[in-house]
């Protein structure tokens, strides 16, 4: 009971997994919270002012709670589910006083799924919630199946019964399940309203089951899929969007009902498998994505490179959320590779909102580090707990792309202060240098258990040594450039060991005969993604220009994830039209007249 609401209301609210918050009926938040994982341990806590959505006198609180249940890629799992709200207005606090019970409409026994955790406070809620069974998935978020005929429409004004219990308090951070709690460092997601699918008058509503109904989004989005249908009880109507590899399910309760899949997937379309009884009176979708929109602009006479510009726009966009991710259809791991090129790009593209995204990525990856400094390869995970992996290749991507492209743009010196120390350790003490002056590669092993993996790219031809070397040689020069711009002292061992490499690089490198970089004793063909990094790391001498532009031009063993790396080579060595030529045959497929044309930027603010 509030005699006066404050001015401000300060909170902060957390869970394991993900939330909804209600006052009073309305939505204050939607999809609140962000994978867990700021540290090995943390947790990410959003901080608000509830105080424009309270009232004097009575105030009803309400969250819907998902806890996931298992540790995954960008999602490290505490094993105890829960929600916190902490906030200075006596009674608000989570606590015992508050009410909950799991949603009946939600099933958890579709594989590796975890339950919904429907949650009605008078107050507050905290409760420990036990994982469901299932094995270990590179996704957390699981398959949704909604029970319409044993749903509670009415859950937020009013819950009575024996199924409301007294929640269980389980403490304050750094308690178990929030441990540290970091403020969120990103803004809240932004989902959109309702918008018809592209073919909307094809669709021919309404239509009658037995169908299969496909709209048609403008690009690869992420979505929120919605119904509104006339059945009786009972029919199971499957909802997946293309790129999904799993599908919704929606159990109908008799007369006309809506439904929106709560938990966002991605592709070019979405189909409603529809049985016999049902008829569908509407489908629609609300777009949903990191709060970012399209800010920069490229233009020339070419329409190919046009279209391409617009479909790496849109492909980034559908890979940032949580985190950056390798891709958001399976795993949605923050590789630092993938991190690098996406961030070093984005800067280009989106508005300054995605500077945050890297800021928090980057804390991650500094985080993550074990005690003897090694820094570890797609974090947050909760795919190797009690391990670490280190993807020496990517760490160094991100040192030399992502890094200093960010400080670049943005001149966060508070990030860079923060990083080069760590770096620096990660360098100079985990990796030894050699009797040539040019650094050891690091241990490599090719499971997937603990320690270092080998992994380079893509694709076969992979030079392993040259690319880990020029790697190393970049990362250095990335971690002398973001001191520099920090202000911090000269670091003499950095020095030197850049110094060594420009000397030892070329001589111990150069194979005269094939006019290209090798290492000495590897039998295939040069590797052009080498060569292409030696030119970008500033350690190929111009004297070897004409041996490397022709290798450029004629040798493509390089994936789409190394493909970027070559083409600037062709521009840092004064070829432009060759390394458009170059980009337009890798990607001719897609950028053909006849292809799909994705919007153009100004469509999406």
């Amino acid at each position: 009971m509030l005699e006066k609401v404050p001015a401000t209301v300060s909170a902060v609210l957390a869970a394991d997994s993900l939330y909804w918050f209600w006052i009073n009926g309305v939505p204050v938040v939607e999809q609140g919270g962000l994978k867990r994982g700021p540290t090995p341990t943390g947790s990410y806590a959003d901080c608000l002012d509830l105080a424009a959505h309270l009232r004097p006198g009575t105030n009803q609180i309400a969250a819907l709670v998902w806890y996931y249940g298992i540790g995954s890629s960008s999602h490290m799992d505490s094993g105890r589910g829960g929600f916190l709200l902490d906030a200075p207005l006596p009674g608000l606090s989570t606590s015992a006083r508050w009410r909950v019970r799991i949603h009946p409409g939600y099933d958890s026994r579709p594989a590796n799924a975890a339950p919904w955790r429907s949650l009605r406070f008078e107050h507050s809620q905290s409760r420990t919630l036990p994982p469901p069974p299932g094995s270990l998935d590179v996704l957390s978020k699981s398959t949704v199946q909604f029970d319409a005929r044993v749903d509670q429409p009415n859950w937020l004004t009013g819950a009575t019964g024996a199924e409301w219990r007294a929640a269980e308090e389980k403490g304050i951070a750094p308690a178990e399940p929030w441990g540290e709690l970091v403020a969120r460092p990103i803004p809240h997601f932004r989902t959109e309203a309702p918008r018809e699918y592209q073919n909307q008058k094809e669709l021919g509503l309404p239509r009658e089951g037995p169908v299969t109904l496909v709209g048609k989004l403008p690009a690869n989005e992420q979505v929120l899929p919605r119904l509104r249908v006339r059945a009786p009880a009972g029919k199971q109507i499957v909802i997946k969007a293309e790129r999904s590899h799993r599908a919704a399910t929606y159990i109908t309760c008799a007369g006309e009902q809506c439904f929106e899949v709560p938990v966002w997937s991605n592709g070019e379309s979405v189909s409603y498998t529809v049985p016999e009884g049902v008829t569908v009176l509407e489908l629609d979708c609300r777009e949903t994505r990191y709060a970012t929109g399209f800010k920069g602009t490229f233009r020339c006479n070419d329409a190919h490179l046009n279209t391409l510009w617009n479909k790496c726009g849109r492909s980034m966009l559908v890979n940032i959320r949580d985190t950056y991710m390798d891709c958001p259809d399976r795993e949605r791991s923050q590789w630092p590779g993938d991190m690098a090129n996406t961030a070093a790009s984005g800067y280009y593209i989106f508005d300054r909102s995605v500077d945050r995204l890297f800021q928090k990525a980057m804390r991650e990856f500094l985080a993550w580090r074990n005690q003897d400094g090694v820094l570890w390869g797609a974090v947050p995970t909760g795919r190797f707990r009690g391990s670490f992996r280190e993807f020496p290749a990517q760490n160094l991507a991100a040192i030399a792309v992502g890094l200093p492209h960010h400080i670049e743009q943005t001149a966060d010196m508070e990030l860079a202060r923060t990083a080069v120390p760590r770096i620096r350790r990660y360098l100079i003490e985990c990796w030894k240098m050699d009797k040539d002056g040019l650094p050891i590669p690091r241990p490599a092993n090719t499971d997937w258990g603990d320690g270092t993996a080998m992994w380079m790219d893509w694709g076969d031809g992979i030079d392993r040594r040259l690319l880990e070397t020029v790697w190393y040689g970049w990362g250095l020069d990335g971690l002398d450039q973001v001191r520099e711009w920090a202000g911090l002292p000269p670091d003499a061992e950095v020095t030197a060991r850049r110094q060594s490499m420009s000397v030892a690089f070329d001589r111990v490198f150069w194979d005269k005969n094939a006019k290209a970089y090798r290492t000495p004793g590897y039998a295939n063909p040069p590797d052009d993604r080498g060569n292409a990094l030696a030119v970008c790391a500033g350690l190929a001498p111009s004297t070897r220009q004409d041996g490397l532009v022709a290798l450029l031009t004629h040798t493509y063993l390089a994936s789409n994830y190394m493909e970027r790396y070559a083409v600037e080579a062709l521009f840092l060595l004064e070829h432009p039209q060759k390394a458009l030529k170059r980009l337009l045959q890798r990607y001719e497929a897609d950028t053909q007249a006849s292809h799909r044309v994705y919007p153009p930027f100004r469509d999406l603010r």
